[in-house]
């Protein structure tokens, strides 16, 4: 299990200093696909006439290992393992200053994600995150 290192009024705080409008916390998602290196990412949307029910993301980009999970602190707020990655012109790192992941509190009271990972062993792993919003 990994734990959140920081008070919900800190991160909720940050979140709307950084996080302007829904907009803004979706893309900070699309870009968290980017960043896994992903090649084709798919955006479905469920809605009513007044609401948007659900929001799913799905890419084919590198999953989130399981066993690097704490050391490449997921559940850190304002820490991100991107923060180390050197620019270069083949890939511009944008989730890099340890918010993006939590900007769902900015239109949802939870976000789940259903990751696959390969191994060094070239093993296939699926799992799932699920944060909320408090």
């Amino acid at each position: 299990m990994v734990k959140v290192f920081a008070d919900h009024n800190s991160i909720k705080r940050q979140i709307e200093e950084n996080i302007k409008n829904p907009f803004d916390a979706v893309n900070e998602f699309i870009w968290n696909s980017i960043d896994a290196k992903a090649k084709n990412i798919h955006i479905k949307i469920k809605n009513d006439s007044k609401y948007i029910k659900s929001l799913e993301i799905d890419d084919d980009g590198e999953g989130i290992n399981r066993e690097k999970l704490e050391k490449d602190l997921f559940g850190r707020f304002n820490v991100s393992s991107k923060s180390d990655i050197k620019e270069d012109i083949h890939s511009l790192p944008r989730g890099k200053n340890g918010f993006g992941r939590f900007s769902f509190i900015k239109f949802a009271s939870e976000a789940k994600w259903i990751t696959t990972y390969t191994d060094l062993d070239n093993n296939n792993y699926n799992y799932e995150i699920i944060m909320k919003k408090d």
